[in-house]
């Protein structure tokens, strides 16, 4: 059990339990059960996301690419995001499911693989966003003095994804290739497991497309772990619109752990986190898909030790060769 700091977070979880057993009796009144499967093999997608555009209600499905919502009979007329790697998100009225199937249909192939000899001596490699482990931590709840050391982890309880922009460099001599990825979490149930995702830029510079339309399920078997991701396997070119990287929650029970409060409430925690580390970059933000849909995200830092402004980033670095 992890233990959470009394009585500084007593409101909070007494609203969160008010959320939970109001959560239950919705759940008495509505609930959906669809199973997700690629429109063309009929098989079976885990791990899709599944958002209520606008609301906090979300899941993943399981293995079989079954999922289950417990939904107020207001949010009959709402709409249900679908989306997985490699395949076109679809929208659907809550009100339109009943068949038991919901197909999705994938995403036009990008091209973005290459075929060059590196000479090893000449090729350069250089890390974007590096970090120290020293420098990393995970975000907790706000409202709290720092000095207290039961901090509840902070993070939507939804297959979120939290991405990272990386620009490309004019000065790169091209081709640049993507080697690595590098990202620090920290984990409450273990081992525990998340996705790998790699978004082109629209025009607009938000995340668009996936780079890479292959699962690439990341397990964390330490509490503390810096994970390195090899990723010459997949050929992925650095694009000249600059490319989102970003690390995807999967909610499933073998995630999940239970935070005991001194008071006797009770927390799910979704693992694994991923961690931050402070910048000073002015104004910094970083992407986050939540409620079914893209928005910037901007965090200023709780944590520092001196009186300047820092914001948090998201501890992903990447390891580009040319």
């Amino acid at each position: 059990m992890i233990f959470i700091g009394y009585p500084y977070m007593r409101h909070i979880f007494f609203i969160a339990a008010l959320l939970f057993y109001s959560n239950q009796i919705y759940c008495q009144e509505i609930r959906v059960k669809e199973k997700v499967i690629d429109s063309f093999t009929h098989e079976a997608l885990p791990f899709t996301n599944v958002m209520v555009l606008n609301q906090t209600l979300s899941t993943s499905t399981d293995l079989g690419g079954i999922f289950e919502l417990c939904l107020e009979e207001s949010l009959l007329r709402d709409t249900l995001v679908i989306s997985h790697v490699g395949y076109q998100p679809r929208r659907i009225c809550v009100n339109d499911l009943g068949s038991g199937i919901i197909a999705l249909q994938r995403q036009s192939m990008i091209l973005n693989t290459f075929s060059v000899e590196y000479n090893d001596r000449t090729t350069k490699n250089i890390t974007l966003n590096k970090f120290k482990k020293k420098d990393c931590f995970v975000p907790y709840s706000s409202g709290l003095t720092k000095n207290d050391s039961y901090w509840l982890p902070h993070r939507p309880k939804e297959p979120s994804i939290e991405a990272v922009f990386f620009p490309f460099n004019q000065n790169y001599l091209s081709p640049v290739r993507i080697k690595e990825v590098s990202l620090f979490v920290k984990s409450w149930a273990l081992p525990s497991t998340f996705r790998l995702r790699f978004f082109s830029a629209s025009e607009d510079q938000e995340p668009y497309e996936d780079l890479i339309h292959e699962n690439i399920i990341i397990t964390a078997s330490r509490k503390e772990q810096l994970l390195k991701i090899d990723l010459e396997p997949y050929n992925l070119l650095f694009p000249e619109e600059g490319i989102f990287v970003g690390f995807e929650l999967l909610i499933h029970s073998d995630n999940e752990s239970l935070a005991e409060t001194p008071d006797g409430e009770t927390v799910v925690l979704q693992s694994p986190f991923l961690n931050y580390i402070e910048t000073r970059e002015s104004d910094y933000h970083y992407w986050l898909y939540t409620k079914g849909g893209w928005e910037k995200h901007s965090q200023l830092s709780l944590y520092s030790r001196d009186d300047k402004q820092k914001y948090l980033k998201p501890a992903i670095s990447v390891t580009v060769a040319y």
